[in-house]
């Protein structure tokens, strides 16, 4: 899958999962401060991510303060699905 497409799916996943229009999620949008995410609200969306996208991500502590924008999470999927190609 082409980086563009997980770009586009995360942000289909968000808008979808918080009811908001995805004309309004953009690679640039701010998980907490725009879209009201807390960690509990980003597990779950990381859920969602993980059954869309068929994969299973690391939740580690060290990695999941770096989630600040949609594109943060679109390339932590991208890099994840790399590492499973591999």
């Amino acid at each position: 899958m082409k980086h563009r497409e997980i770009e586009e799916r995360v942000r289909y996943i968000l808008s979808e999962s918080l009811d908001i229009p995805l004309g309004q999620i953009k690679l640039s949008t701010l998980l907490v401060d725009e879209l009201g995410l807390d960690s509990y609200g980003i597990l779950e969306i990381t859920q969602e991510i993980e059954e869309a996208f068929d994969i299973k991500l690391i939740k580690e502590s060290a990695v999941f303060p770096k989630l600040v924008t949609v594109k943060d999470a679109a390339d932590y999927v991208y890099k994840s699905m790399r590492n499973i190609s591999k």
